[in-house]
């Protein structure tokens, strides 16, 4: 009989397993399987590192989904609880080694979304808005030059020689001001200190 063609929708790498006897577990979805009786595919999964654990299970796709942050962080917790050395009900031998295994894995899945957070975080410039008087208008524009420090800035009273900001404060147009700022992640006020 021949293979039937692909037709679940999840992408090799990390799943969670959400129905049958490994529900709760995260793995890795490393290859797919015909099931002659039920005339379908399956995914094989790996609970931990495709390349230290030594078993896998044959589960049904309807039972797989993408993992979660928020499922990571719970299976993590219910892993560790269950391997620390401090409770005597934790797990000792083969399903210690199996645990630790499954929580290696959480642990890398985890770090790379810190990483790939943090990554794109630090590549999206930090948008300024500067707010500032027309007797100011100087002071405003050396502290403009915080875009040379890879940050956008938005210049309140006049348009910005770098880019246009839409909004102008003053003249009682306060609302207008305070969208601009929701977009911003800094406030640099400079309004005419005579002293």
């Amino acid at each position: 009989m021949a293979k039937k063609t692909k037709s679940h929708k999840i992408p090799y790498g990390p799943v969670w397993v959400i129905g049958g006897p490994h529900k709760g577990r995260i793995g890795t979805y490393d290859d797919d399987d015909y099931n002659i009786e039920r005339k379908c595919e399956e995914a094989i999964v790996y609970f931990g590192d495709v390349r230290i654990a030594p078993v896998y299970s044959i589960i049904p796709f309807e039972d797989i989904s993408s993992v979660t942050t928020h499922a990571l962080m719970k299976r993590h917790a219910q892993l560790f609880d269950s391997v620390t050395s401090y409770k005597e009900s934790s797990l000792k031998g083969e399903k210690r080694a199996r645990a630790l295994e499954e929580l290696n894995l959480i642990e890398n899945l985890l770090a790379d979304r810190m990483l790939s957070a943090r990554h794109t975080e630090m590549n999206q410039a930090a948008r300024v808005f500067i707010s500032h008087s027309s007797k100011d208008k100087q002071l405003a524009r050396r502290r403009c030059q915080c875009r040379n420090g890879g940050h956008t800035p938005a210049n309140a009273t006049q348009v910005n020689q770098w880019r246009p900001c839409r909004y102008q404060c003053g003249n009682g147009n306060i609302v207008q001001a305070h969208e601009s700022l929701v977009h911003h992640s800094a406030l640099v006020s400079s309004n005419g200190y005579d002293g």
